[in-house]
């Protein structure tokens, strides 16, 4: 059994206790919670792979270990579009703004995420670069080549339980006036800019790095959020 198995079954099943907590207080029944938590991580899963077989195509077919990633951080991006897609789709269906289960993602999806960072601390993904600053720690990439580098596997994984502490305080509801979706996608890509100009094994793009890329996206469809939804409820 792969480490990203092993952290994946504890990263659901944690998961789904926070779901099924935060539906509580957002008073949606057991079987709309459990429906729309199994949903959302099976469209994340499907997604996680299609994200790991194009976006990253020339890892996923030339690097051997690169199939014991894929249920790790290295398709992060592609579980979060994934959740995303089937709240939207969920929200047609039953003709409801999509934006109430946006909000209870946002606050699971750091704790998922976070649990399954430790894949990548096992599995020498995500690695940080050679550094000989105090910052660095001994640490390994691709389970070899063992030395100093910035410690971005435990970064990601405190930065992604932070975010899970702060929304979980407020329960799935409104931060300061501002829905948790919204606020969730700022501060995440934010945190990923920053922790990404410290990786060793990012693919570049110009003066950036594809992940990098992806968080700027995500921070630009938050301020658009933001703007839309603030001049929406302005006008009502």
């Amino acid at each position: 059994m792969s480490s990203s198995l092993i952290f994946f079954i504890p990263a659901i099943l944690t998961s789904l206790v926070a779901a099924l907590l935060i539906g509580r207080h957002l008073d949606l029944s057991l079987s709309e919670i459990l429906l729309y938590f199994f949903g959302t991580v099976s469209f994340g899963y499907l997604i996680s792979h299609l994200n790991a077989r194009f976006i990253y195509y020339e890892q996923y077919h030339a690097i051997p270990y690169f199939y014991s990633l894929k249920i790790g951080g290295v398709v992060s991006y592609g579980f979060m579009a994934g959740a995303a897609l089937f709240t939207v789709i969920e929200a047609w269906l039953r003709d409801r703004s999509p934006l109430i289960k946006a909000n209870y993602l946002a606050t699971v999806l750091p704790l998922c995420s976070g649990i399954l960072r430790f894949s990548c601390l096992f599995n020498g993904c995500c690695f940080g670069k050679e550094t000989n600053s105090i910052f660095g720690l001994y640490m390994p990439a691709h389970q070899s080549d063992w030395t100093y580098r910035y410690p971005t596997q435990p970064l990601f994984i405190l930065f992604n339980f932070a975010l899970f502490i702060f929304f979980m305080q407020n329960k799935g509801k409104s931060v300061k006036g501002f829905p948790p979706f919204f606020t969730f996608l700022f501060l995440y890509s934010i945190g990923r800019f920053f922790i990404d100009f410290l990786r060793g094994d990012s693919i570049p793009f110009y003066f950036l790095n594809k992940h990098q890329v992806s968080a700027l996206v995500l921070f630009l469809m938050s301020i658009a959020f933001w703007h839309f939804w603030k001049k929406r409820n302005s006008n009502e």
